[in-house]
Protein backbone atom coordinates (compact mmCIF):
# COMPACT_ATOMS: atom_id res chain seq x y z
CA UNK A 1 0.00 0.00 0.00
CA UNK A 2 1.24 3.77 -0.32
CA UNK A 3 3.34 4.93 2.62
CA UNK A 4 2.39 7.06 4.92
CA UNK A 5 4.59 9.93 5.72
CA UNK A 6 4.11 11.32 9.04
CA UNK A 7 3.87 15.14 8.95
CA UNK A 8 5.84 17.26 11.64
CA UNK A 9 3.47 18.66 13.71
CA UNK A 10 3.88 22.63 12.96
CA UNK A 11 5.92 24.47 15.68
CA UNK A 12 3.37 26.11 18.13
CA UNK A 13 4.24 30.04 18.06
CA UNK A 14 4.54 31.05 21.89
CA UNK A 15 1.70 34.35 22.86
CA UNK A 16 4.48 37.04 23.50
CA UNK A 17 3.78 38.39 26.84
CA UNK A 18 1.46 41.68 26.51
CA UNK A 19 3.51 44.45 26.85
CA UNK A 20 3.03 46.33 30.20
CA UNK A 21 0.74 49.17 29.38
CA UNK A 22 2.72 52.91 29.96
CA UNK A 23 1.73 54.52 33.12
CA UNK A 24 -0.05 57.91 31.75
CA UNK A 25 2.52 60.45 32.46
CA UNK A 26 1.72 62.73 35.36
CA UNK A 27 3.02 66.25 34.56
CA UNK A 28 3.99 67.70 37.46
CA UNK A 29 3.17 71.55 37.93
CA UNK A 30 6.36 73.74 38.34
CA UNK A 31 6.86 74.97 41.43
CA UNK A 32 6.04 78.50 42.52
CA UNK A 33 8.04 81.40 42.46
CA UNK A 34 6.58 84.32 44.77
CA UNK A 35 8.03 87.90 45.28
CA UNK A 36 7.43 90.07 48.20
CA UNK A 37 7.86 93.83 48.70
CA UNK A 38 6.61 97.20 49.65
CA UNK A 39 5.45 100.52 47.68
CA UNK A 40 6.42 100.94 44.13
CA UNK A 41 8.36 98.92 42.22
CA UNK A 42 9.46 97.10 39.36
CA UNK A 43 9.86 93.25 39.81
CA UNK A 44 11.64 91.53 37.33
CA UNK A 45 9.82 87.64 37.06
CA UNK A 46 10.31 84.33 35.81
CA UNK A 47 7.09 81.94 34.70
CA UNK A 48 7.38 78.70 36.60
CA UNK A 49 6.74 77.10 33.48
CA UNK A 50 8.87 78.73 31.15
CA UNK A 51 8.58 82.37 29.37
CA UNK A 52 6.16 81.36 26.64
CA UNK A 53 3.83 79.72 29.49
CA UNK A 54 0.41 81.01 30.50
CA UNK A 55 1.23 83.36 33.79
CA UNK A 56 -1.29 83.06 36.48
CA UNK A 57 -0.07 85.24 39.91
CA UNK A 58 -2.33 84.72 43.02
CA UNK A 59 -1.51 88.65 44.59
CA UNK A 60 -2.18 90.27 48.07
CA UNK A 61 -1.87 93.88 48.84
CA UNK A 62 -2.32 95.81 52.17
CA UNK A 63 -2.99 99.03 51.96
CA UNK A 64 -5.24 101.88 51.65
CA UNK A 65 -4.08 103.60 48.31
CA UNK A 66 -4.35 102.64 45.00
CA UNK A 67 -3.01 99.06 44.15
CA UNK A 68 -2.20 98.94 40.23
CA UNK A 69 -0.10 95.96 38.62
CA UNK A 70 1.23 96.51 35.15
CA UNK A 71 2.62 93.61 32.90
CA UNK A 72 5.79 94.93 31.22
CA UNK A 73 7.19 93.17 27.90
CA UNK A 74 10.73 93.25 27.12
CA UNK A 75 11.44 96.68 26.63
CA UNK A 76 9.77 97.57 29.61
CA UNK A 77 6.38 98.84 27.56
CA UNK A 78 3.31 98.21 29.79
CA UNK A 79 1.31 95.58 27.97
CA UNK A 80 -1.34 94.14 30.56
CA UNK A 81 -3.61 96.48 33.09
CA UNK A 82 -3.75 93.14 35.41
CA UNK A 83 -4.59 94.31 38.56
CA UNK A 84 -6.24 97.78 39.21
CA UNK A 85 -7.81 98.34 42.72
CA UNK A 86 -8.16 100.58 45.73
CA UNK A 87 -7.00 99.46 49.43
CA UNK A 88 -6.41 95.72 50.18
CA UNK A 89 -6.40 93.15 47.38
CA UNK A 90 -6.33 89.39 47.50
CA UNK A 91 -7.18 87.90 44.00
CA UNK A 92 -5.71 85.54 40.88
CA UNK A 93 -5.00 86.87 37.68
CA UNK A 94 -4.15 85.72 34.42
CA UNK A 95 -1.23 87.60 32.16
CA UNK A 96 0.97 86.46 29.45
CA UNK A 97 -2.18 85.38 27.34
CA UNK A 98 -0.65 86.67 23.98
CA UNK A 99 1.83 84.54 21.85
CA UNK A 100 3.63 87.92 20.33
CA UNK A 101 4.74 89.50 23.46
CA UNK A 102 7.04 88.27 25.92
CA UNK A 103 6.61 89.45 29.67
CA UNK A 104 9.17 89.92 31.95
CA UNK A 105 8.56 92.30 34.53
CA UNK A 106 6.13 93.33 36.85
CA UNK A 107 5.35 97.50 37.49
CA UNK A 108 3.73 97.67 40.64
CA UNK A 109 2.27 101.09 42.47
CA UNK A 110 1.41 100.02 46.15
CA UNK A 111 1.13 101.95 49.64
CA UNK A 112 1.59 99.28 51.34
CA UNK A 113 3.21 95.45 51.41
CA UNK A 114 2.35 93.40 48.07
CA UNK A 115 3.31 89.34 47.43
CA UNK A 116 3.15 88.24 44.30
CA UNK A 117 3.26 84.14 43.85
CA UNK A 118 3.63 83.03 40.64
CA UNK A 119 1.50 79.77 39.74
CA UNK A 120 1.90 77.49 37.03
CA UNK A 121 -1.62 77.17 34.86
CA UNK A 122 -1.52 73.72 35.96
CA UNK A 123 -2.06 74.60 39.24
CA UNK A 124 -5.77 76.42 37.85
CA UNK A 125 -8.89 74.86 39.65
CA UNK A 126 -11.18 73.01 37.13
CA UNK A 127 -14.94 74.43 36.73
CA UNK A 128 -16.59 71.11 36.09
CA UNK A 129 -19.23 70.78 34.28
CA UNK A 130 -23.03 69.74 35.61
CA UNK A 131 -22.17 71.44 38.88
CA UNK A 132 -21.55 74.65 40.63
CA UNK A 133 -18.20 76.45 40.89
CA UNK A 134 -17.73 79.38 43.81
CA UNK A 135 -15.29 81.94 44.71
CA UNK A 136 -14.54 85.51 46.26
CA UNK A 137 -13.28 88.23 44.10
CA UNK A 138 -10.64 87.75 41.33
CA UNK A 139 -9.86 84.25 40.21
CA UNK A 140 -8.99 81.70 37.53
CA UNK A 141 -10.58 78.52 36.46
CA UNK A 142 -10.22 76.23 33.73
CA UNK A 143 -13.19 74.51 31.64
CA UNK A 144 -12.44 71.18 29.74
CA UNK A 145 -16.62 70.43 29.09
CA UNK A 146 -18.67 71.33 26.40
CA UNK A 147 -20.48 74.54 25.07
CA UNK A 148 -23.35 74.89 27.89
CA UNK A 149 -26.01 77.30 29.91
CA UNK A 150 -23.85 78.90 32.83
CA UNK A 151 -26.64 80.28 35.51
CA UNK A 152 -23.89 82.89 37.49
CA UNK A 153 -24.54 84.98 40.68
CA UNK A 154 -22.35 87.82 41.87
CA UNK A 155 -23.13 89.82 45.23
CA UNK A 156 -20.44 92.39 45.23
CA UNK A 157 -20.86 96.40 44.27
CA UNK A 158 -18.14 97.21 41.34
CA UNK A 159 -16.92 95.71 38.06
CA UNK A 160 -18.29 92.01 37.60
CA UNK A 161 -16.85 90.15 34.07
CA UNK A 162 -15.66 86.78 33.05
CA UNK A 163 -13.79 86.25 30.08
CA UNK A 164 -13.18 82.92 28.36
CA UNK A 165 -10.18 82.18 26.76
CA UNK A 166 -10.88 79.22 24.35
CA UNK A 167 -10.84 78.30 21.10
CA UNK A 168 -12.07 82.27 20.81
CA UNK A 169 -11.74 84.50 23.36
CA UNK A 170 -15.36 85.75 24.50
CA UNK A 171 -16.34 88.07 26.91
CA UNK A 172 -19.30 86.23 28.76
CA UNK A 173 -20.52 88.90 31.49
CA UNK A 174 -19.40 92.67 31.91
CA UNK A 175 -21.57 94.22 34.52
CA UNK A 176 -21.13 96.33 37.62
CA UNK A 177 -22.76 95.24 41.14
CA UNK A 178 -25.24 92.73 41.68
CA UNK A 179 -25.77 90.53 39.55
CA UNK A 180 -27.95 86.89 38.63
CA UNK A 181 -28.76 85.66 34.84
CA UNK A 182 -28.32 82.95 32.45
CA UNK A 183 -25.68 83.15 30.09
CA UNK A 184 -24.14 81.28 26.92
CA UNK A 185 -20.45 79.55 27.78
CA UNK A 186 -18.48 78.26 25.02
CA UNK A 187 -17.07 75.21 24.80
CA UNK A 188 -13.23 73.79 26.71
CA UNK A 189 -10.73 73.66 26.87
CA UNK A 190 -10.79 76.77 27.76
CA UNK A 191 -9.29 79.07 30.78
CA UNK A 192 -11.55 81.35 32.55
CA UNK A 193 -10.72 84.87 34.04
CA UNK A 194 -13.26 86.23 36.92
CA UNK A 195 -13.07 89.87 37.88
CA UNK A 196 -15.41 90.37 40.87
CA UNK A 197 -14.92 92.56 44.19
CA UNK A 198 -17.60 89.91 45.91
CA UNK A 199 -18.93 86.08 45.84
CA UNK A 200 -19.52 84.94 43.03
CA UNK A 201 -21.07 81.15 41.51
CA UNK A 202 -21.14 79.57 38.40
CA UNK A 203 -23.47 76.56 38.11
CA UNK A 204 -22.78 74.89 34.58
CA UNK A 205 -25.63 73.28 33.02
Amino acid sequence: GPETVEEEPEPVEEEPEPEPEPEPEVVEPAPDVVYEGSGDSIVQIELPAGPDSIGIATMSHSGSRNFVVWSLDEGLEQSDLIVNTIGSYSGTVPFNLENNVRITAFEINADGPWTITLRDVLTVREAPQGASSTGQGDDVLVYRGDAAVADVTHDGERNFVIWSYGDGTDLIINDIGAYSGSVRWQAGPALIQVTADGAWSIGLQ
